[in-house]
């Protein structure tokens, strides 16, 4: 008897409680408007504001109740019905990708309601609603993603070191008054070591080409994103190892001595009438040699002194290593003062000059 007397307390408590609850009450300036537009291919958000004045826990309840298009959902659940916060987001495909099917289906509308109650069964059965019109107002069409840049080709690589350098500039899309967001994505490809790409996320995307030991070729992904339309197109970066470096230039035949006041230089000439100018090589600040026919090998050494304190001259020494003929050139150019040595063919020719300059 205690135990059915404590059922029917505990009964008579929840029924109380439940007459005590408040109603549901959605605010109307905080919830989105009720008649909305949005086309196929795209997504449209709504919002209800809602209270209660006990502050109980709500939940909402959404639920597409109306669509023509037998297409729309929720995008939390890809479903027609939903049940939780006060914000969803609903996608509107197109029945197909032709405008001459799906053009029949604008102006017409879907209904969108939602529901208002208490979370808790116990706070009440109290709800409040409220019913979107969504008309369809027409057709987003998908963009049309160009890929430019600097890429290479197959015949003229881009060597390790440079950039590479895609836009989506030259992108486009049907509808004038639309945007997209470019996404870039650099495919791995067995030989390319780890990059990283700037502006991914961007119009423009760049990265530099990291060292590599054989010729690569790099699909570079853009996707354009406009509504629920996902449009891709790839290129081909064709990279390569990085060439030779130039070779060095040629010597100089130009010896500087002597905090460069005097420059001097060698012609030479052979038996065979082979001819050509010495390339230098400094030694010291006041020496140095030039060869003739290779870098290894050493023909003939010059040097200037300063003697002035000696006899008031600048003095200039040369040793032969060759027997080849030249003529060697010395010119002061603080005053344009000039001396030329000869070698004689078949002769090995040293010589000295202490009143040069």
């Amino acid at each position: 008897m205690a135990e059915r007397l404590s059922v029917a307390c505990l009964i008579c408590f929840l029924l109380f409680a439940s007459s005590l609850a408040g109603t549901p009450t959605i605010i109307d300036n905080q919830t989105s408007k009720l008649s909305q537009q949005v086309r196929m291919m795209d997504y449209l958000r709504l919002y209800v504001g809602a209270g209660d004045p006990d502050q109980m826990p709500l939940i909402c309840e959404w639920t597409i109740t109306q669509d023509p298009t037998a297409k729309a959902y929720f995008t939390a659940n890809n479903k027609t019905t939903f049940t939780g916060g006060g914000g969803v987001e609903l996608a509107f495909p197109w029945i197909s990708n032709s405008d001459a099917v799906n053009s029949p289906l604008v102006g017409q509308s879907v209904q969108v309601v939602v529901i208002v109650k208490h979370e808790n069964i116990a706070d009440g059965p109290e709800t409040d609603s409220r019913t979107f019109n969504i008309t369809i107002s027409g057709i987003n069409h998908p963009p049309l993603p160009v890929i430019t840049g600097t890429l290479g080709t197959a015949t003229d690589r881009l060597p390790s070191g440079s950039a590479v350098v895609v836009s989506s500039g030259s992108s486009s899309d049907p509808d004038p008054r639309d945007t997209y967001r470019s996404d870039w994505t650099v495919t791995v490809v067995p030989g390319l070591p780890p990059i990283t790409p700037t502006g991914t996320e961007g119009s423009t995307m760049s990265f530099t080409i990291p060292p590599i030991s054989m010729n690569l070729n790099v699909p570079i992904v853009l996707q354009l994103t406009d509504g629920m339309h996902r449009v891709r197109t790839t290129a081909t970066a064709y990279l390569g190892p990085a060439g030779p470096p130039p070779p060095p230039p040629p010597p100089s035949p130009y010896l500087h001595l002597n905090n460069d006041r005097f420059v001097a230089e060698v012609a030479w000439s052979t038996i065979t009438e082979a001819s050509g100018v010495g390339r230098a090589v400094t030694l010291t600040p006041d020496s140095g040699y030039f060869w003739f026919f290779e870098p290894e090998n050493l023909e003939l050494l010059v040097k200037v002194l300063d003697g002035r304190q000696v006899n008031g001259h600048f003095w200039v020494f040369y040793g032969s290593l060759t027997d080849v003929r030249f003529t060697l050139k010395v010119t002061d150019t603080s005053t344009g003062a000039v001396k030329l040595y000869q070698g004689q063919q078949g002769l090995q020719t040293s010589g000295h000059d202490t009143s040069a300059f």
